[in-house]
């Protein structure tokens, strides 16, 4: 429901939500077509193929969805790391962690009014970067296999990239968080007679 909610908030209040995400410093206008394609793969076009890219981005709707996407999910981010600190779960200090943050921290930027100029906004805003841009599916070199950043490969892979990065994003992710709760001692691995019993 939370999400649903920051769907609408972000659709009935444009503007301040794009201020808000453009002042952490994860959307700018010029910058939404390298939402698909990384630098490495801009160096290799021309400047007449980086206006067509441009174009096509624009006039096929992908740089206002990527724009509505990565507002929307600071505007989670927000809600996601304030939720934690003022009411912390059995993880939430390891999420807040992951974020280089604490619950001490997160409560005195609330406390100064949520603005970036304080040392403990500038903490928080580096944590809102992190985490959208750690729910952005954005294929890079680090997410592909090395022939795959070869020039001579990068349009067969381009496409392509998004499935992969998804499987390195999104599986791996679920794949790491389910051996964090291994290590914490409550998982599927411990069968599910042992954890009916925990609950």
């Amino acid at each position: 429901m939370s999400g649903f909610r920051e769907i609408i908030n972000t659709i009935a209040n444009p503007r301040e939500r794009y201020e808000f995400a453009r002042e952490i410093g994860v959307v700018a206008n010029e910058s939404m077509a390298n939402a698909f394609m990384s630098e490495a793969d801009l160096q290799y076009m021309d400047e007449y193929n980086r206006k067509a890219a441009d174009f096509f981005f624009k006039y096929t709707g992908l740089e206002i969805f990527t724009r509505f996407t990565r507002v929307f999910a600071t505007g989670m981010a927000e809600k996601f790391i304030v939720s934690h600190a003022m009411n912390p779960r059995e993880r939430s200090g390891r999420y807040l962690d992951d974020l280089g943050l604490t619950p001490q921290i997160v409560k005195q930027w609330v406390k100064d009014g949520k603005g970036f100029d304080t040392p403990a906004g500038q903490l928080v805003q580096q944590g809102l970067q992190k985490f959208v841009e750690s729910t952005m599916l954005r294929p890079n070199a680090a997410e592909r296999p090395v022939w795959a950043s070869d020039p001579r490969y990068a349009l067969l892979w381009q496409l392509k990239s998004f499935p992969y990065a998804y499987g390195q994003v999104v599986i791996g992710g679920v794949l790491r968080e389910m051996k964090a709760r291994v290590q914490e001692g409550r998982a599927a691995g411990k069968g599910a007679g042992q954890i009916i019993a925990q609950d």
